[in-house]
C-alpha cells in the first residue's frame, strides 16, 4: 500500500531550527539522484520540484549571503539576488556582462589572483561592472569563510557546486545539511555531488539525521546536522 504523502511541505519544518540572528551557521543544499548523480542535461533544475525550490528560495531568504561557486554560476545562469552572492573564483574568469553582475555580488578570490599582473585587466572590467572583489588569504575554505564573516555575512548558504561542496565538508565548516533525493535512477552520472580536485585531500564526514519527510511525487527531503564527536 502507498503512503499518500502530501503534494508539499511546511517550510518552516524544511528548515528546522536556526541560531540566533548575528550567530554563524553554514548550510548546504544540494538535490542529487540516489546515484551521485546532481545534474540532467548540465543543470540541477529538473531534479527538483516545488518544494525543493520553496526550500532553496526560503535558505536564501534565511541568509546573509549565497556561497557559490563560479562555474555554478555559470552552469545554473544565476541571476542578481535580494539576498547578496559570493562568488568563489581562483582565475576571476566570470563575464563582466553575466547578468549576475546587476546584484553588486563579491567575489571571493586568492591573493594570487589578486596580486597577478596579467589579470589586472579582468579585476578593472569586474570591478567595473559592480563587483567587490574581497580577498581570501590562499583560498582555504576557512578563509573564505572567515572572509565573509569579516564582511558581518555569517549565515551561509552554500548552494555548491560539486567542488566547493567537497571543500567545506572537507574542512568540517557545514553545520547543516539540506539534501533532497529525486526518485530518478540514472546513468552515467554527469556531475558528482562532491568533486575532490586532483591535488585535494577524500573525507569521511559523519552527519546526524535531523529531519526526513516526502512528497506525493516521492522526493525525499533530509536534513542532516554536524555530528559532534565525543
Amino acid at each position: 500500500m502507498t503512503r499518500p504523502y502530501p503534494t508539499d511541505l511546511d517550510l518552516t519544518e524544511l528548515i528546522g531550527p536556526v541560531q540566533p540572528p548575528g550567530v554563524a551557521e553554514l548550510r548546504a543544499v544540494t538535490v542529487t539522484t540516489p546515484g551521485g548523480s546532481i545534474s540532467v542535461d548540465g543543470t540541477s533544475g529538473a531534479l527538483g520540484n516545488e518544494t525543493d525550490t520553496k526550500l532553496l528560495l526560503g535558505l536564501r531568504d534565511w541568509a546573509d549571503v549565497i556561497l557559490v561557486g563560479a562555474r555554478t554560476v555559470i552552469a545554473e545562469n544565476y541571476h542578481a539576488s535580494a539576498t547578496p552572492i559570493a562568488i568563489i573564483t581562483r582565475s576571476l574568469s566570470l563575464d563582466p556582462e553575466h547578468q549576475v553582475m546587476a546584484g553588486a555580488p563579491l567575489l571571493l578570490a586568492p591573493a594570487e589572483a589578486l596580486d597577478d599582473p596579467r589579470l589586472a585587466g579582468r579585476r578593472e572590467a569586474l570591478v567595473a561592472a559592480g563587483a567587490r572583489i574581497v580577498a581570501t588569504g590562499e583560498g582555504t575554505p576557512a578563509e573564505i569563510l572567515g572572509a565573509l564573516h569579516a564582511e558581518g555575512l555569517v549565515r551561509v548558504t552554500c548552494e555548491g557546486g560539486p567542488g566547493i561542496y567537497a571543500m567545506m565538508f572537507g574542512a568540517d565548516l557545514v553545520d547543516v545539511w539540506h539534501l533532497t533525493v529525486a526518485p530518478v535512477a540514472n546513468a552515467p552520472v554527469d556531475k558528482q555531488l562532491f568533486h575532490v580536485r586532483p591535488d585535494g585531500d577524500g573525507f569521511h564526514r559523519r552527519m546526524n539525521l535531523d529531519y526526513h519527510a516526502a512528497t506525493k511525487d516521492s522526493t525525499l527531503f533530509l536534513r542532516y546536522r554536524r555530528s559532534v564527536e565525543p
